[in-house]
């Protein structure tokens, strides 16, 4: 990881960022799963329909910050826990090339 401290515009990268939101909303979709919840449920606690969550899920809908934030709260977990899983070294590395 020291490298991406020293070249941080790797992460900017339009693939990659890609790659990493596609890991981090299967990641919310886990959690959902992992709390026995539905879509409904999570809405319900954001104030926001079904459909909300199910675009945030699917990609359908780009989340900012604060999103990420309100999901967070939802599933009483820290940014840290939610990125925690994320592998940042695979993220630069991969070819998105075909």
């Amino acid at each position: 990881m020291k490298h991406l401290r020293e070249e941080p515009e790797k992460l900017l990268d339009k693939s990659t960022k890609f790659w990493l939101m596609q890991q981090i909303r299967a990641r919310l979709k886990q959690l959902r799963h992992e709390r026995d919840m539905t879509q409904a449920d999570v809405a319900e606690k954001l104030g926001k329909d079904q459909v909300y969550v199910s675009n945030c899920e699917s990609g359908r809908r780009r989340l900012d910050p604060i999103e990420l934030l309100a999901f967070t709260s939802v599933y009483e977990i820290t940014l840290e826990e939610l990125y925690g899983n994320l592998d940042l070294e695979e993220a630069i590395s991969r070819d998105y090339s075909i």
